[in-house]
């Protein structure tokens, strides 16, 4: 897992610094901030893995962990969306591709691991 926050880091890195340079600064802003939200999303599933440890055995313990983990991600994920799109008033499609390419280095991990 952490392997995986360290590539999304990188990512941000590379997508914010070609988005400024191609785009402009408020796109690599708005980009950088779209990654950021996936790694808070990787954050909070780092979270609960360990949460997911300490519940050991218990079945109904461990449904509410992962409910409250999903729950939360897509919370997160659309408070930050909204606060973005709308107080901050960032470009829409960097911060959505942002999101998506950042997003998407956990699903190769996952496919890594098989």
């Amino acid at each position: 897992m952490r392997n995986l926050l360290f590539y999304q880091v990188l990512l941000i890195l590379v997508l914010g610094a070609a988005s400024l340079l191609w785009r402009g600064l408020e796109e690599g802003i708005a980009a950088s901030y779209g990654g950021m939200i996936a790694v808070v999303n990787s954050l909070l599933r780092l979270w609960y893995s360990y949460r997911l440890k300490t519940a050991g055995a218990d079945a109904g313990r461990n449904i509410r962990i992962l409910y409250r983990c999903a729950l939360e991600r897509f919370l997160a994920t659309a408070g930050f969306f909204a606060l973005g799109m709308g107080p901050l008033t960032l470009e829409p499609l960097p911060l959505l591709l942002g999101f998506i390419l950042v997003q998407a280095i956990m699903l190769t991990e996952g496919f890594q691991r098989k």
